[in-house]
């Protein structure tokens, strides 16, 4: 057994033991994220009890931001489209019943 010399320090020692086996906690729970990302903030301490729905860490917020941005600009790009094609109909169906537009001369051929 090798010596070792250390020097002392009032107020509580860590105890260690060494041994084989393994520990389990009485209780343990597994907490599983609805979304990932980078976390900004965690809101609990290790081993700190925490309640049912209790926010456990913040997560950054801009990267969803920009994805719901992008889609609400897909979702406005798309309905001017909608609105285009309606207009397009809404122009052409008078002439289209009488054979005089463009689209109805070239769904003839």
């Amino acid at each position: 057994m090798p010596v070792t010399v250390a020097i002392t320090e009032d107020g509580n020692q860590p105890l260690t033991l060494a041994g084989l086996g393994h520990v389990q906690g009485l209780n343990t729970a597994a907490a599983r994220a609805q979304i990932s990302g980078q976390i900004l903030r965690v809101s609990f301490s290790e081993g700190q009890s925490v309640q049912a729905g209790q926010p456990l860490a913040q997560i950054d917020p801009r990267p969803l931001q920009a994805a719901l941005a992008q889609d609400e600009a897909t979702i406005a790009r798309d309905s001017a489209a909608l609105a285009n094609a309606k207009d397009n109909v809404t122009r052409t169906s008078p002439l289209a019943a009488i054979g005089s537009s463009s689209w109805a001369s070239a769904q003839s051929r």
